[in-house]
């Protein structure tokens, strides 16, 4: 019999009234075991914090949350798996979970996730890692560590007017640089990004040589930094990219081999295997815009590439091999505007003119260019599909917004990806819109704003994807109110959150309410006489536990960050108290709902620092950027 590796987490969460230790991984120790699948080992592993243990393919891994305490019977557990090659977990939903291990190559991680649920329905959970460092006799070493939470900030931090990109731990304990010395008068440029593994942080910069800006890669553990865009003719730069969902390649746009030409490259993070994926283009041709595919297997873009002016849509490979045309034959002066990958990779979805020249209509493609069909209806005399259309997160459905039905009326319409089964799912009259619209999580429903019910008053609905149940789901509007676009679906589908002047025509609060449009809550609080209200820019807690909002809710013109529950019982503010003038501007969730991390000019006004603070808002807020030189202040951020 195979041993069993046993990979347990080093991470101790407190409750009321127990423990919930999701301790380290380890190799060694002896004796036998037994978890609730009956799987048992000659020798189990130990558990010993930040050690390793090797596994063959083959062996059986176990997952393992350690629950002391009199409320351990209560607990529920949810295990899942967030990334890496898939495997499957057994036993999921207990607190010891086990797979089978599949054969991997050197460096790949396994990414897992734990939930548990106590009987009051308050839920911790942790993130974590399986990887795979380098093979011994046929077996893996594995190394097991949990995800940090972490920051990184763009800030003129040392040199005042010379942005840096910095690491800063959620504790506030750790904050460090991360890009290598600039060049005399070099920066790095806002749009950095974190790697879906966390791993690494992409960013542009004038690094080497001042105004010309390259693409670098630092790991997030200050382990060095690789220049991973190629050498660029005179004139050249890089101007965008993209990770790739898995982490192993990023993708960027430059003028590299020809000044003024825009081209696709692929590299991977270490900087190596450095390739072109776009085709050879036309003369006067670029690239325009690109994405991958969900599942990381091609790139799909937007280009001039075989036609003067006609803007097409190709894919590749990572590798830049098998690169081809997916967009169908365009009718002259036809090209394409938008795209979107079915999030099961399956197919692209893409809006062109391609047989009526300024006629938009949606079509879909497979990937390597084969069955393109039009998914939208055929339009009315004068009618089109508007810049809006999404697909169903189970990529079952695509909806779009068009006057396919009626000229000048938009209509909400879904359609199946071969393009059968299209139907209205909105009920608007004759002279009203729908202008948004958004898919539940679970694609059980759409959510849409229109002016259904009266003309000019913005409402909130939803229906069913196959047209029924359609129901309203904000509360009525006083006169003059309406529902703002930014509305947003809980991750877990469970409420909808929006922006409105239901109760009075100048004041913006939060509401949420059900789906089906009962339990009509307004959860921001009470707005002292002369605000505004709540600002533009909500977010639901990844969890779905919380909404966090910015308002000058507490005294007039002062914009401060709340955090409310969907029922709009708990509202407390978790920013600090404000220097005079002072403003919160921006604000982000830790992937955990654990934290929320706000800029603010918080201690001194115009310099603005980095702020985390707990969604209960019961411990004070911590400064996680750290001191700033004279005139420096924090420009972005983003989390992990």
């Amino acid at each position: 019999m195979s041993k069993i590796p046993m990979f347990t987490f080093p991470v101790r969460v407190w409750l009321m009234v127990l423990t919930l230790a999701l301790v380290g991984c380890g190799a060694g120790g002896g004796g036998s075991s037994s978890g609730s699948s009956g799987v048992t080992q000659d020798s189990p592993a130990s558990v010993v914090a930040a050690s390793t243990t090797s596994a063959a393919p083959g062996d059986i891994a176990i997952l393992r949350v350690n629950v002391e305490g009199s409320n351990a019977a209560s607990m529920s557990y949810r295990w899942s798996q967030t990334g890496g090659p898939p495997v499957v977990l057994d036993d999921g939903d207990r607190a010891l979970a086990h797979f089978v291990m599949p054969p991997l190559p050197t460096d790949t991680e396994l990414d897992f996730e734990v939930r548990a649920t106590d009987r009051d329905g308050k839920v911790w959970h942790e993130k974590f890692k399986v990887r795979s460092r380098h093979s011994q006799h046929g077996r893996h070493i594995f190394e097991c560590k949990t995800t940090p939470q972490f920051a990184v900030f763009l800030a003129d931090k040392e040199v005042d007017n010379r942005p840096e990109l910095y690491f800063a731990s959620l504790d506030g304990k750790r904050v460090f640089r991360l890009n290598d010395t600039l060049a005399p008068d070099g920066q790095v440029m806002s749009n950095f990004s974190i790697s879906p593994d966390q791993r690494f942080v992409a960013y542009m910069a004038d690094q080497d040589t001042h105004g010309v800006f390259e693409l670098y890669v630092a790991r997030t553990d200050g382990g060095g930094v690789h220049k991973v865009s190629g050498p660029l003719v005179s004139g050249g730069n890089v101007f965008d990219f993209s990770w790739a969902p898995d982490s192993s390649r990023i993708v960027y746009r430059a003028d590299q081999l020809t000044d003024d030409v825009f081209e696709l490259f692929t590299s991977r993070p270490d900087g190596s295997n450095n390739v072109r994926v776009s085709g050879d283009l036309v003369a006067g041709g670029d690239v325009f815009d690109y994405e991958w595919a969900p599942d990381s297997s091609r790139i799909v873009y937007r280009a001039i590439q075989l036609t003067g002016s006609v803007f097409e849509l190709f894919t590749s490979r990572p590798n830049g091999s098998n690169n081809v045309r997916v967009s169908g034959a365009m009718v002259h002066g036809g090209g394409v505007l938008d795209f979107a990958w079915a999030p099961d990779s399956s197919r692209i979805a893409y809006l062109a003119d391609q047989f009526t020249d300024s006629i938009f209509e949606l079509f879909t493609s497979r990937p390597d260019g084969s069955d393109n069909v039009r998914v939208s209806g055929p339009m009315v005399a004068g009618g089109y599909v508007q810049f809006n259309f999404a697909w169903a997160p189970d990529s079952s459905r695509i909806g779009y917004l068009a006057d396919q039905l009626s000229q000048g009326v938009v209509d909400l319409l879904t359609s199946r990806p071969d393009g059968s089964g299209n139907i209205k799912i909105s009920a608007v009259p004759l002279a009203c819109d729908v202008v948004n619209f958004a898919w539940a999580p679970d694609s059980t429903r759409v959510a849409y704003l229109a002016d259904q019910l009266t003309d000019a008053v913005f409402e909130l609905f939803t229906s069913r994807s196959d047209g029924s149940n359609n129901v309203r789901v904000s509360g009525p509007m006083v006169a003059g109110g309406n529902v703002q676009s930014n509305f947003a679906w809980a991750p877990d589908s469970s409420r909808i959150a929006y922006q409105a002047t239901q109760f009075s025509n100048n004041v913006f609060e939060l509401f949420t309410s059900r789906p089906d449009g009962s339990n009509n809550v307004r959860v921001s609080g009470p707005m002292v006489a002369g605000s505004f209200g709540v600002l533009f820019n909500f977010a639901w807690a990844p969890d779905s536990s919380r909404i966090a909002y910015l308002a000058d809710q507490l005294d007039p013109g002062v914009n401060e960050l709340f955090t409310v529950t969907p029922d709009g019982a708990l509202n407390p503010r978790v920013s600090g108290a404000m220097v005079l003038n002072g403003d919160v501007f921006n604000f982000a969730w830790a992937l955990d709902s654990s934290r929320i991390v706000y800029r603010a000019d918080q201690i001194t006004d115009e310099v603005f620092e980095l702020f985390a603070s707990r969604p209960d808002g019961n411990i004070a807020s911590i400064n996680i950027s750290g001191p700033l030189t004279t005139g420096g202040s924090v420009v972005n951020f983003s989390l992990n």
